[in-house]
């Protein structure tokens, strides 16, 4: 689906005069579009080419509902559609510039954030139970993301083994399942304006687990920032036990050395090598 089509349907269902003024880098899904109407007002527009997404942005509005009166920076959907086409919705634009070298202060908030998720699980995101799902993932083989490192190379075939011994004997662990979990929580998913964070962004696979997988993801995806990187961890060590850390660390890294697999010109190398650093730390739990 095109933002022109899309954008057709949002005019004409809410009577307003949104253009596309520029393409946000990087998007989800099938991109993300600053939009500005005749009277001024900003929006982004973003697409997927799945019908079936509308579900999930329904669980992304109904969770951001949910978190924004307990203070939680989160956009506002203000439209969502699909046709046979795909998913279409608009947000409103929030502030803010992503982060590119997090403060203390910056990380201190963003901890805070992720907090007030604890024990707000809520009915309208039961379609997605991450503990369920990472448990599937690091124990049966689910979603074949172990098979992609096997059969890749030599060296990502280590990895998968060095992962699996990780978490060997854990496959009876009970994971947490009372708290909201954003899913695909990391730095680039958060904007912020000083030391003040502004957004938190891309609520897309929102679920319930444990908020500690959203940590995790935070965590990882620091792994070249060790100040900002140890910070998280050590708030990980606080709210949550080794065994259900190892198990979400091994979800993450699994499915990111899967993703640069299989994502054409994926940096392979240098995704093994953020997990490698990752098991290093893990080591010593």
């Amino acid at each position: 689906m095109s933002p022109d089509i899309a954008l057709e349907y949002i005019n004409a269902s809410k009577s307003t005069t949104y253009s596309v003024a520029d393409q946000f880098h990087g998007g989800e899904n099938q991109g993300a579009y600053r939009l500005v109407s005749g009277d001024g007002t900003g929006a982004v527009l973003k697409l997927s080419s799945n019908p079936m997404w509308r579900s999930q942005i329904e669980r992304a509005k109904a969770a951001t509902d949910h978190l924004r009166p307990l203070g939680y920076p989160v956009p506002k959907y203000l439209y969502i559609d699909s046709t046979d086409q795909g998913t279409f919705w608009l947000e409103d634009q929030l502030p803010g510039d992503a982060i590119v070298s997090p403060t203390p202060a910056q990380i201190t908030e963003l901890l805070n954030l992720v907090e007030l998720q604890k024990g707000q699980a809520i009915s309208e995101v039961q379609g997605q139970d991450w503990s369920w799902y990472v448990a599937g993932v690091v124990f049966r083989g689910d979603g074949g993301l172990v098979r992609v490192l096997m059969q890749f190379s030599v060296e990502t075939s280590a990895l998968a083994a060095q992962i699996e011994g990780l978490v060997l004997g854990l496959d009876s662990k009970v994971l947490s399942k009372s708290d909201l979990v954003h899913g695909d929580l990391g730095i680039s998913q958060v904007l912020a304006q000083g030391d003040k964070i502004s957004a938190v962004l891309d609520w897309d696979q929102v679920g319930y687990g444990d908020r500690a997988m959203d940590l995790v993801g935070l965590w990882y995806s620091l792994m070249d920032l060790p100040a900002a990187r140890d910070q998280v961890y050590a708030k990980l060590l606080q709210i949550t036990d080794h065994e259900s850390l190892k198990i979400f660390a091994a979800n993450k890294m699994l499915a990111m050395v899967a993703w640069s697999i299989n994502k054409p010109g994926g940096e392979v190398a240098t995704a093994v090598q953020q997990a490698k650093s990752a098991l290093q730390i893990l080591s010593t739990l």
